[in-house]
């Protein structure tokens, strides 16, 4: 495998630059009959932890009964036990592939970058994301906080551009706060980082933080290869209060289509400008999710892409 840089920063970045402007404008991108494509649909593996951590075989098989993808998070469950190139045969086994995985920080830095890659190849996932803060939490209103951070994640991109991979950022709430400069830290990242960085935009924590998440897939063209769809109803309690109840808890916030995302628009986007090759499903399951009952979420989650006509019909 090669793991040195294939082409000049310099290069590269010309490059990033050229294809970002190059696809900024398209005319009538935003129309509203604007011809929908269907796109495949993975869960993010966090939403049935329980489950695969009991029987990751039995669990891909009945999730395949609706989904035609995974995305692996390495910090619930990883691998499960298992080296990646041993991993790889359960989701073919199930007729689902792997789109990549959501990572802290410090697994996408050094000599952890490598082991990543070397995995994510074996895996088939081309999409390494970091899902943890990227700046320090007391400094998320610094705009050089933030433009260090891009930074750091144009290294990590040109470290992986050439294996096939790619890096990206995937937000919670803190990243769309305004900083000093009036712009927000995923505004700032954004704005400096070469244009396969990739934006896996989380359209619950998003309008939680402050953030539009149509408008940021029409911002950054080709930039949403990736779209993590969740959704809790408005007026909805504390998402950290503790739950008697994690299922009834969990069965209260996890409500696609009573919250604030316009989804027939944000579909329209991801299909005509995001350049989206994956909508991910995910729910938050409460502090304690119960083996099973996550299933049931799974289910109710690509039935509604399904009354959207953008999963795969029951039975195939």
């Amino acid at each position: 495998m090669r793991t040195h840089l294939a082409l000049s920063r310099r290069d590269f970045l010309r490059a990033a630059g050229v294809a970002s402007s190059a696809l900024a404008f398209k005319p009538n991108v935003f129309a509203a009959d604007a011809p929908a494509k269907r796109l495949p649909v993975a869960i993010q593996m966090c939403s049935v932890f329980p489950s695969a951590k009991a029987d990751i075989a039995a669990t891909l098989k009945a999730l395949a009964a609706g989904y035609e993808g995974v995305e692996l998070a390495m910090r619930f469950g990883g691998f499960y036990g298992l080296k990646a190139s041993e991993l790889r045969k359960r989701p073919d086994d199930a007729g689902l592939r792997c789109t990549g995985a959501t990572f802290n920080g410090k697994d996408l830095d050094g000599d952890a970058l490598k082991t990543a890659a070397d995995n994510f190849t074996a895996l088939g996932g081309k999409y390494l994301l970091q899902a943890d803060l990227a700046v320090p939490k007391d400094q998320v209103k610094s705009r050089d906080a933030w433009l260090r951070a891009a930074e750091r994640f144009t290294r990590i991109e040109e470290r992986l551009a050439p294996l096939g991979l790619h890096a990206g950022l995937h937000n919670h709430t803190e990243e769309w706060a305004k900083t000093d400069s009036g712009d927000s830290g995923w505004e700032i990242i954004f704005a400096n980082t070469p244009a396969s960085f990739v934006q896996e935009i989380d359209t619950c924590h998003c309008p939680e933080g402050g953030g539009d998440p149509l408008a940021m897939v029409r911002k950054h063209p080709v930039r949403t290869r990736i779209i993590h769809l969740k959704e809790f109803p408005r007026n909805h309690a504390p998402v950290n209060e503790p739950p008697d109840d994690p299922f009834q808890a969990g069965k209260k916030l996890n409500r696609f289509g009573e919250g604030k995302v316009p989804w027939s628009d944000l579909f329209a986007a991801c299909e005509s400008v995001g350049g989206t090759e994956w909508y991910i499903m995910e729910t938050w399951m409460g502090s304690k999710p119960i083996e099973g009952r996550d299933l049931e979420f799974a289910k109710s989650m690509i039935d509604f892409m399904r009354r959207h006509e953008r999963a795969k019909p029951a039975g195939r």
